[in-house]
C-alpha cells in the first residue's frame, strides 16, 4: 500500500491498480464486519481525490491559487510591525475599517449564510434522492456478496430508524398557511409597507374607517360562494 498521495498517483500513472481493483471490496470469506464495510467510504472518497490530482498532473484540469486578499495582507503587516517593534499607527485606518461593529456584521452574515443554507438544502436533498435511488437499485442485483448485503442492510436500518424518529417527533402545526406565507413573502411585506405609507398622515378616525372597510371586505372574501 503506498504511503503518500504522491506515491498513489504514481501507482495509477504507472498502470498499477485501478479504482475498481483497489483492495477495498469486502472479502466474502473473512470480512463480515458491517462497520468496516462502511468505513471504506472514506477510502473511496480518497480515490476521487487521487484521480483529481492525477488529472491535474496530466494537465486535464487546472487549479489556480486565489490571491491572499487584503485581510491576510493586513494581518501580515500587523505581525511584522509587532515583530519589528514598529508603530501600528499606519494600520489604524485599515484595521478600523475591517473590525468595526463586528457584532452587527456577524449578525448580518449569519443571516445571509442561513438563507444560503436554504439553497444548499435543496441541492443536497436532490443529491440524496439521486444517491438513494442508485443505492436502492443496487439492492436488486443478484450478485451481492454477504458483506455487501449486510452493509446495505445496515444503511437501510439506520436510515429507516432516523426517518421514523423524525416523523414521530412531529412539527408545529400551521393553522393559517396563508398568513405564514405572507409573513415570509418579500413582495407582500413590501406592498404592505408601501400601503402603510399612504395612510401615514391620516387621522385616527380615517384609519378606523379603513379598518372597518377591510374587515367587511375580508368577510366577503372568506364567505363561501
Amino acid at each position: 500500500m503506498p504511503d503518500s498521495i504522491a506515491e498513489e498517483v504514481e501507482v495509477i500513472n504507472s498502470g498499477g491498480p485501478k479504482v475498481d481493483d483497489l483492495p477495498f471490496r469486502p472479502d466474502v470469506s473473512s470480512d463480515l464486519n458491517i462497520e468496516a464495510c462502511l468505513d471504506r467510504a472514506s477510502r473511496l472518497m480518497r480515490d476521487v481525490v487521487i484521480r483529481q490530482l492525477q488529472s491535474m498532473v496530466e494537465g486535464e484540469i487546472t487549479s489556480e491559487t486565489p490571491p491572499d486578499g487584503q485581510i491576510l495582507d493586513t494581518i501580515g503587516s500587523v505581525v511584522q510591525s509587532i515583530v519589528s517593534g514598529t508603530s501600528l499607527d499606519a494600520h489604524n485606518e485599515t484595521i478600523t475599517k475591517l473590525v468595526i461593529n463586528q457584532e452587527n456584521r456577524a449578525n448580518l452574515l449569519n443571516n445571509l449564510i442561513l438563507t444560503h443554507d436554504y439553497e444548499r438544502l435543496v441541492g443536497y436533498l436532490k443529491a440524496r434522492h439521486l444517491l438513494e435511488k442508485h443505492m436502492l437499485a443496487c439492492l436488486e442485483r443478484n450478485d451481492l456478496t454477504p458483506s455487501e448485503a449486510l452493509a446495505f442492510m445496515k444503511i437501510v436500518q439506520t436510515e429507516t430508524a432516523e426517518i421514523q424518529g423524525h416523523i414521530a417527533s412531529g412539527a408545529s402545526s400551521i393553522n393559517d398557511i396563508g398568513a405564514l406565507l405572507n409573513k415570509v413573502d418579500y413582495a407582500t411585506q413590501t406592498g404592505e409597507k408601501e400601503l402603510a405609507k399612504k395612510f401615514k398622515n391620516s387621522t385616527p378616525h380615517d384609519r378606523e374607517i379603513v379598518r372597518k372597510l377591510i374587515y367587511k371586505l375580508s368577510k366577503v372574501v372568506k364567505k363561501p360562494t
